[in-house]
């Protein structure tokens, strides 16, 4: 395993509103609030349907809920993070601790999940960062603003979600 050598200023969810940069998407989905829930808060399938996810794990006790650890791997990034919000069904929110890329000097993101009249999902993706140069690594464009490639990718990562839904639920 990669050596998380960054550490990430600890901060708590009050950073979601003192933030240097806030960087805000939303997007929808036909999915049920409750599918899209049980996809995000899970670690099991991120792999299966969200871009460049190698590996999702929780530490500690389980079920997950706030003060829990989880480690994610993004290709060549591993991120050491902590559940600092973790409302069952519509919000959930970590902080960045550790990485082996310094991406932020402090970052918090936030999940919030809506329901839509028509039974979908509304997703709003918040992120609370004070970042480096290092923070657009993911970006394949470069010349996409940062808010754009976030859009991009959790549109991305909602329609494979319902691909993989799908393909679960045939016979």
């Amino acid at each position: 395993m990669a050596d998380l050598t960054y550490d990430f200023r600890p901060v708590d969810s009050s950073f979601l509103e003192t933030a240097p940069t806030i960087y805000q998407c939303i997007c929808t989905t036909p999915l049920p609030r409750a599918d899209v829930w049980k996809a995000f808060s899970g670690a099991e399938t991120w792999p299966d349907w969200f871009p460049q996810c190698d590996r999702i794990a929780y530490e500690g006790k389980m079920p997950p809920g706030v003060g829990t650890v989880r480690r994610s791997w993004f290709g060549d990034v591993i991120f050491e993070e902590t559940m600092l919000i973790w409302e069952e069904g519509s919000r959930w929110g970590y902080r960045i601790d550790k990485a082996n890329l310094k991406i932020a000097e402090a970052q918090l993101e936030l999940t919030e999940f809506e329901d839509l009249p028509d039974g979908g999902t509304r997703v709003i993706w918040t992120m609370a960062s004070e970042p480096t140069d290092q923070l657009n690594h993911f970006a394949a464009d470069k010349t996409v603003s940062f808010e754009d490639f976030m859009k991009d990718m959790l549109d991305t990562a909602l329609s494979q979600l319902a691909q993989t839904l799908r393909s679960e639920a045939q016979p």
